[in-house]
């Protein structure tokens, strides 16, 4: 065997050392990249998921003072200290899961959640009499949350990537009325 072919048998060897390596070491970060991706996405689903329960929690509480004070028909009634207590307490709880929203969410998932929230707090101003109200203005000011509702299930679909049927609209009416069988 000549000098020559040891030389390119070594060479060989190298080369091909070199190549597995190279490979080996972008496969592991293409790996570890999408563990992180794949960790990340879970997070942010939660910290939507979270925000979302919390902002119809509080409209859900301004929608049932709304109710006893004959706005919204569509509402069970609930009135006095405990009703302003149960809506400071959701207040609360949006506040928080909405830091969580700011911290993960892609930009246009936080400004769908913006404007879920300045509809929700709509609603609270408008029962805590901080704005004048009129069963018609309590309705403008909820079909509002809920197109602003819907726009943030929107842009967290997107978010996360979730593909598939797109979202169908929120139906917003009375329930129909039980009629007991004969």
């Amino acid at each position: 065997m000549s000098a020559t072919s040891e030389v390119l048998t070594l060479l060989g060897v190298v080369v091909g050392a070199a190549a597995t390596f190279g490979v080996s070491t972008l496969s592991e970060r293409a790996r570890y990249k999408r563990e992180l991706r794949m960790r990340w996405d879970t997070s942010k689903r939660d910290a939507y998921l979270q925000y979302v329960v919390a902002v119809t929690q509080m409209a859900r509480a301004a929608g049932q003072i709304a109710g006893s004070r004959g706005w919204d028909g569509l509402a069970i009634p609930a009135s006095g200290e405990s009703a302003l207590e149960k809506l400071d307490k959701a207040e609360i709880d949006r506040t928080g899961k909405f830091e969580n929203v700011m911290l993960l969410g892609d930009p246009d998932c936080i400004d769908a959640a913006n404007e879920l929230n300045r509809s929700a707090w709509h609603m609270e101003w408008l029962v805590r009499e901080i704005e004048a109200c009129t069963e018609d203005s309590w309705k403008e000011a909820r079909e509002k949350y809920v197109v602003a509702l819907n726009k943030f299930h929107q842009q967290a679909r997107a978010s996360l990537i979730i593909s598939g049927a797109p979202l169908i609209e929120r139906v917003v009416e009375s329930p129909p009325t039980f009629q007991p069988p004969p």
